[in-house]
């Protein structure tokens, strides 16, 4: 099926990266989402995953800063 929406697919390979525990791999492809489809509903959840992709990996100024733009943001 092809996908109404190309930032929902991007989304679920980033999902399925952290899922993997690839955390590096899944918080560039939710920077990418955000910055290829800033107007998806979806972006305050990629900001938020980013942050707890950071977080896995134990980035925590970084992780701070997406929580931030959750915040502030959305």
């Amino acid at each position: 099926a092809v996908s109404a929406n190309p930032g929902q697919e991007l989304y679920q390979q980033a999902l399925a990266a952290f899922e993997a525990k690839k955390y590096k791999q899944a918080q560039g492809t939710w920077n990418e989402f955000v910055k290829g489809f800033p107007k998806d509903p979806l972006v305050p959840n990629a900001l938020f995953w980013q942050g707890e992709s950071f977080f896995q990996l134990q980035d925590y100024a970084n992780a701070v800063l997406a929580y931030q733009k959750v915040i502030e943001g959305h």
